[in-house]
């Protein structure tokens, strides 16, 4: 099915172009390094679509010496529970599957969900760190077992 790529395509080409981290990336395939170095993108290693085009719109994940993880450009399941770092300004997507996911942010003043950003099928938004902080990111879906994780945003 030719469309089922098309859309991830299609962001991942239309959001750096609007300024969505244009320049803080490290293209697939490259050595990540210095301070605002992307965590390698699960579509490098032949992801699904939903995971290349969810993961190609993030920017600022960087490694953060002192944490156990890193923020990644998208959080799934095999994140649940885990504690992460991400600059101010970096984004990251939340895919969790297709089930009816209802997302919340304890703290929305330093991370909250980009309004008006469509995402693929299995993927709940695009996130964006506003200020230096700690909060949580929480996921329910019937059926599903809840998702936690703790984002922690420096400078």
């Amino acid at each position: 099915m030719r469309i089922r790529w098309l859309l991830p395509a299609l962001v991942a080409v239309a959001l750096p172009l609007a300024g969505c981290g244009a320049g803080q990336g490290v293209p697939a395939g490259a050595p990540a390094s210095g301070p605002s170095a992307a965590v390698s993108s699960p579509a490098s290693a032949g992801a699904s679509p939903v995971s290349a085009g969810a993961a190609s719109v993030s920017a600022g994940a960087a490694p953060v010496k002192g944490l156990a993880f890193s923020m990644p450009q998208q959080l799934t399941p095999s994140d649940n529970g885990k504690r992460f770092a991400v600059k101010a300004g970096g984004r990251f997507t939340v895919a969790l599957g297709t089930a009816a996911w209802t997302v919340q942010v304890a703290d929305q003043s330093v991370l909250s969900r980009v309004p008006n950003i469509m995402v693929v099928r299995g993927a709940q938004g695009v996130y964006e760190a506003h200020k230096v902080g700690t909060t949580t990111l929480s996921a329910a879906a019937s059926g599903s077992t809840p998702f936690k994780v703790t984002i922690e945003v420096l400078t």
